[in-house]
């Protein structure tokens, strides 16, 4: 008996849920005019401040390949020791790379009146997962730079870094070219997340709104909300409006009162009460 009482409020709860999402949502189509509006419009502006605002940037790289010292034979003999060994050697590559010793150095060859930390900052390494190369990408708002600052590190890190770690060779396998387009920023990448930012934003706001809007719109929502029977209904009626002058002179011309356009009518459920209450008080007699 408990069972089938919890059973039936879950259910009921459940369902005034549902209705309540679907008059949400119903309420929410009078929305997607703004909604898209909004979306476009977030769109249209993310595009606007990346190409007006944000700088764009270029990529040169260089890729290198580390090899072990202690591999002597011929390439198709290499051994999986050897490839290891090297696998391992190209993080302490990447370290030395960006220290300061070639850094300096790259800035000194270069004639920039900036410290190698300046430089540093422009070059990012990657290793090539599963072999022995790495890249070393430079990024600055000059083309033409980047691919020099990429090109003079190839020059460089090579003899300064196995000066300083005996175990290994670095060779440059591809050397920097000039980059004909930036690399960032991603102008289709960022509208893209402009648009869906104005829906989400839009689309919530709008959702929250009428999750919590509390206005009575119909008779359905008195019932719902307040669990009363609505016994009749007003008609919205038309009001009369006149200027003062014709007000003046219609005082006696037509002495009759303006009639409203629409009658009052009582709710067939309010008819069905009335009848029962005569038929009670006869029945009373």
């Amino acid at each position: 008996m408990h069972y089938r009482k919890k059973r039936g409020l879950l259910m009921e709860e459940t369902r005034e849920i549902d209705i309540d999402l679907r008059k949400i949502f119903y309420m929410m189509r009078t929305k997607v005019v703004y909604i898209i509006l909004s979306t476009l419009l977030l769109a249209v502006a993310a595009g606007c401040f990346t190409h007006f605002f944000i700088a764009p940037t270029y990529s040169a790289s260089i890729l290198c390949n580390v090899k072990n010292n202690t591999d002597n034979s011929v390439s198709e003999n290499i051994s999986q020791d050897n490839i290891s060994a090297s696998q391992q050697l190209v993080n302490t590559y990447m370290g030395l790379l960006e220290s300061d010793r070639v850094m300096d150095k790259v800035a000194e060859e270069l004639g920039m009146n900036e410290s190698g930390n300046a430089v540093r900052k422009m070059v990012t390494c990657t290793w090539r997962e599963d072999t022995t190369l790495f890249d070393v990408t430079v990024s600055s708002t000059k083309p033409e730079l980047a691919a020099k600052i990429a090109n003079t590190i190839a020059k460089i890190a090579p003899n300064e870094i196995e000066d300083i770690a005996m175990g290994g060779t670095l060779k440059i396998v591809d050397v920097a070219k000039v980059p004909s387009s930036p690399s960032a920023p991603n102008t289709k990448k960022n509208i893209l997340i402009g648009a869906l930012a104005g829906f989400v934003i839009s689309f919530l706001g709008f959702f929250i709104y009428e999750m919590f809007d509390t206005t009575i719109t119909n008779a359905k929502d008195l019932e719902r909300d307040f669990e009363i029977p609505v016994l009749g209904t007003i008609p919205r009626l038309e009001s009369v409006e006149r200027t003062a002058d014709n007000d003046d002179n219609s005082s006696f011309l037509s002495p009759e009162p303006p009639k409203p356009s629409a009658a009052v009518r009582p709710s067939s459920e309010l008819l069905e009460n009335i009848h029962s209450m005569k038929g009670d008080a006869k029945n009373d007699k």
